[in-house]
C-alpha cells in the first residue's frame, strides 16, 4: 500500500489549489502609464510637451507657468507646484509651530509612489475595505493581482548589505543554538523534535513570517480569511501571470489551510529520486509516526456529503478505482471550510499539535518575524512586524523593529518558495548553482458537473475520495467542493456559459485535477531586484496533454454519476450528456496552453533538491546545504521532483531525519 490506512474510527493538499487570483488580461494604457515607477525610462511624471513641441524646463503648475523642482519640499505630496502653494497659503508662523512626528530610527521614510502603485498597496488591506478599493478609480485587475517581481520600481529600502534598512543596534542582537525558519509541517515537526535541547539547556527559537490567529477568530469568510493566512490573499502569480500558487503565511503553515488529506510517498517516486542515503522504508516508518501523532484516520460515513458520493459512484462506472483519503482530523463537525482554516480546530496542523508541544518545552515561537537574509558569519537579518490595524491575530512576540539573530544551527523551512528566495538573498560562502531550480506544484484545475437536482456538497468533509492515475497518466482526480468566491474564478471562460453554472452552484458536482509535472530546466524560483520570489513556471507537452487525459476522465465520472452537463476546458466548454461519446474531440491539449484556462497549484515542490553534490542538487539527504554544515532545509523544497501526492506526511518524514542530525550536532561541544 502506498497510503496509511488505520482502522476507521468512531471519533470524529497542502494548501488548496483554489484560494487564489485569476489571471487576467493587461491594464489599460492609463493604468500602465500611472504604474511606471518614478525614474524609469518612460515615466513623465510632472513633465509635458509645450505646444510647439519642445520639453518643458521643469514640472507644470496648476496655472500652466514652469517651476524648478527646487520648490518641492520633502515629504509633500501631489505635484511640487502644489505643494509649494499649500505651503504659501499657510502663515510662517503657523508653519513653525507644527510639529512633525519624530520617526523610529528602524523605519523608513514613506517613498512617493505612483497613484497607481499607491492603490497596489491599498489593495492589500483588510477586507473590511474592499467595498472602497474595488470603487476605487485605479484598483484594478493590475492592482488586486499581483505578479510577484513584475513592477521593478517597487523595492526595498537600502541598507546592510541592500535588504537590511537601519543598521541594527547591539541591543537588538540576541543569539540561539538553533534557529528554526517557518513553523509548517517542515519547521513545526523540527520544533517538536528539537524541545528536548531545551531541556539540556540549549535555546530553540521558530521564526515565522504570518501572524497568530486565535480560535475564535477563524470565521470562514473567504475573503477575510484568505487575507488573513495566504501569502497575498491567495493570489500569488508566476511571472507571466499563467498560474496562481496557494501558500500560507501564518503561525502552523499550509497545514492550516489544506484539507488533512494524509498520504506516504508511492515507493516509485523515491526510487525515481535515486538520493543516495535516502530510503523508503526510513520515509514509511516516520510518516506512521506522524499519521498516529496526528489522528490520521478514515471519516465516518456521516461525515462523506453527496459530493464525495457522486464521485464513489460515477468512477466506478466508469472503470477507475476509488480510493478513500486517510485525513488528520478529530472530532470533525464537517464545516467543509477546510481551505479557510477549520473553525472548529478539528484538522490536526502544526498549529495543534507539534508547535505547542514544542513551546511547552520551551522553544520559543515568534511571529509576524520576517528574515531578510542569512549571512555567511550564521547571522540572520530579521524584520518584527508590528500587528497591522484591524488585522487579525496577536502582536509579535518581540518589539517590532530589527534584530540580529546568530545561531549555532540554522534551519530553513519557508516552503518551496520562500527557502529558496531567502537562499537567493542570503550573502552565503558556498556555490550552489542549483539553488532554485527543480520547481514542481502540481497544476490543478476545478471542474464541475451540473446535476438535475440540488446535491450537499458544502457540508461533511470536502474531500473523501481519489482516483490515482500518476502512474499510468499522469494525473490525480480529487473530490473537492470550493465556495461561489473560488468556483467563479475557477470556472473556463466568461460570458453566458460561465453565468448558467454559477446559477447552477447548488447542483454542482465539483472534481479536483492534478498534473503530475516533473522538474524541468528553467521551471525555477528566483527573486527580483527587490528580494522578492520570483517563480518561472513553463508548462511541458506532457504536462499539457495529463490536464487533457484528466479532465476527460472527469468528465467521465460526472456523466456516469448523472450530471446533465460539465463545464470544461474546451470550446465550448459546456458539454451536455448527449455528447458523452465525443470527449477525445471536444477535450484536447491546445484548449490548456497558458493563458486560456484558470490554473492553480499549492502541492509547491523543489528549489533545493537533495543529491550526491553540487551539481545535481542543493542539499544531501539529511537536509544540509552543501557546504555548509551548520544550515539545513526542512520542507518540501527538498524534493528533487514531483511527489505525485499531497506532500504533507512526506515533509514531516524528512524534517524528523533534519531534527535528528540536528540534535546530535548540537548536543556535542562547541569546539568538539
Amino acid at each position: 500500500m502506498r497510503y496509511t490506512t488505520p482502522a476507521r474510527s468512531s471519533d470524529t493538499s497542502m494548501a488548496p489549489s483554489g484560494i487564489m487570483s485569476k489571471s487576467c488580461g493587461a491594464p489599460s494604457a492609463r493604468c500602465r502609464s500611472a504604474s511606471r515607477p518614478l525614474g524609469s525610462a518612460h515615466a513623465t511624471p510632472f513633465r509635458r510637451r509645450r505646444h510647439d513641441g519642445r520639453a518643458r524646463s521643469g514640472p507644470v503648475g496648476c496655472d500652466g507657468v514652469d517651476r524648478p523642482r527646487t520648490n518641492r519640499r520633502a515629504g509633500a505630496r501631489g505635484p511640487p507646484c502644489v505643494a509649494a502653494t499649500r505651503a504659501e497659503s499657510v502663515p510662517q508662523a503657523d508653519r513653525l509651530d507644527r510639529r512633525r512626528p519624530v520617526r523610529s530610527p528602524v523605519q523608513r521614510p514613506r517613498r512617493r509612489t505612483p497613484r497607481a502603485a499607491a492603490c497596489f498597496h491599498r489593495a492589500r488591506a483588510p477586507p473590511a475595505r474592499a467595498a472602497r478599493l474595488l470603487g476605487a478609480p485605479h484598483a484594478g485587475v493590475h492592482g488586486l493581482l499581483r505578479a510577484a517581481g513584475r513592477r521593478d520600481g517597487d523595492r526595498l529600502s537600502r541598507g546592510p548589505a541592500g535588504l537590511g534598512g537601519a543598521p541594527v543596534s547591539e541591543a537588538a542582537e540576541r543569539r540561539y543554538d538553533v534557529v528554526i525558519i517557518g513553523s509548517g509541517a517542515g519547521g513545526g515537526t523540527v520544533a517538536q523534535e528539537l524541545a528536548p535541547l531545551v531541556r539540556d539547556g540549549r535555546r530553540v527559537v521558530v521564526l515565522e513570517k504570518g501572524p497568530r490567529l486565535g480560535d475564535a477568530e477563524f470565521t470562514g469568510r473567504e475573503l477575510e480569511m484568505a487575507a488573513a493566512l495566504y501569502a497575498d490573499t491567495g493570489g500569488f502569480l508566476t511571472a507571466d501571470g499563467t498560474m496562481t500558487l496557494a501558500f500560507a503565511s501564518v503561525y502552523g503553515g499550509s497545514t492550516v489551510v489544506y484539507t488533512g488529506t494524509s498520504l506516504t510517498a508511492p515507493e516509485r517516486v523515491i526510487r525515481r529520486w535515486s538520493v543516495p542515503g535516502l530510503d523508503h522504508a526510513d520515509i514509511v516508518t516516520r510518516s506512521e509516526r506522524f499519521a498516529a501523532q496526528n489522528g490520521v484516520h478514515l471519516l465516518e460515513d456521516s461525515l462523506i456529503n453527496d459530493n464525495n458520493r457522486l464521485f464513489v459512484e460515477g468512477g466506478r462506472k466508469a472503470g477507475f478505482r476509488v480510493e478513500q483519503f486517510p485525513v488528520n482530523v478529530q472530532g470533525c463537525r464537517g464545516s467543509s471550510l477546510c481551505n479557510l482554516g477549520c473553525p472548529n480546530q478539528a484538522k490536526q496542523g502544526t498549529n495543534r499539535v507539534q508547535l505547542p508541544r514544542a513551546e511547552r518545552e520551551g522553544v520559543e515561537v515568534v511571529t509576524r518575524a520576517e528574515v531578510i537574509r542569512i549571512g555567511g558569519d550564521r547571522s540572520l537579518l530579521v524584520r518584527v512586524a508590528a500587528r497591522p490595524r484591524g488585522a487579525k491575530g496577536g502582536p509579535a512576540e518581540w518589539p517590532p523593529g530589527e534584530y540580529r539573530v546568530r545561531a549555532r544551527t540554522v534551519v530553513c523551512a519557508a516552503g518551496a518558495i520562500g527557502t529558496p528566495a531567502l537562499l537567493l538573498r542570503s550573502a552565503l560562502p558556498a556555490r550552489l548553482p542549483r539553488l532554485g531550480h527543480g520547481f514542481t506544484c502540481h497544476p490543478a484545475l476545478v471542474l464541475v458537473g451540473e446535476h438535475p437536482r440540488d446535491i450537499t456538497n458544502d457540508v461533511g468533509h470536502p474531500k473523501s475520495y481519489f482516483v490515482d492515475r500518476a502512474a499510468e497518466d499522469g494525473f490525480v482526480l480529487e473530490t473537492c467542493m470550493y465556495f461561489p468566491f473560488v468556483t467563479a474564478k475557477s470556472l473556463t471562460g466568461f460570458g453566458a456559459s460561465h453565468s448558467a453554472m454559477m446559477r447552477a452552484f447548488p447542483r454542482l458536482q465539483m472534481i479536483l485535477l492534478l498534473a503530475c509535472d516533473r522538474a524541468v530546466p528553467g521551471n525555477r524560483v528566483g527573486v527580483d531586484r527587490a528580494g522578492r520570489p520570483v517563480v518561472h513556471y513553463r508548462f511541458t507537452p506532457e504536462t499539457l496533454e495529463a490536464l487533457a487525459r484528466g479532465t476527460r476522465a472527469a468528465a467521465r465520472i460526472f456523466f456516469a454519476a448523472g450530471a446533465r452537463r460539465v463545464h470544461v476546458p474546451a470550446d465550448p466548454p459546456l458539454i451536455t450528456a448527449s455528447e458523452a461519446d465525443r470527449l477525445d474531440a471536444r477535450v484536447a491539449a491546445r484548449h490548456f496552453l497558458p493563458g486560456r484556462v484558470s490554473i492553480s497549484a499549492a502541492h509547491l515542490m523543489g528549489g533545493c533538491g537533495m543529491g550526491g553534490s553540487t551539481a545535481d542538487s542543493v542539499t544531501d539527504a539529511w537536509g544540509r546545504v552543501h557546504g555548509l554544515p551548520w544550515l539545513r532545509v526542512a520542507d518540501a523544497s527538498l524534493f528533487p521532483d514531483s511527489l505525485e501526492i499531497n506532500p504533507y506526511l512526506t515533509i514531516m518524514a524528512l524534517a524528523d531525519r533534519v531534527a535528528e542530525c540536528v540534535r546530535a550536532e548540537v548536543r556535542e561541544p562547541v569546539n568538539a
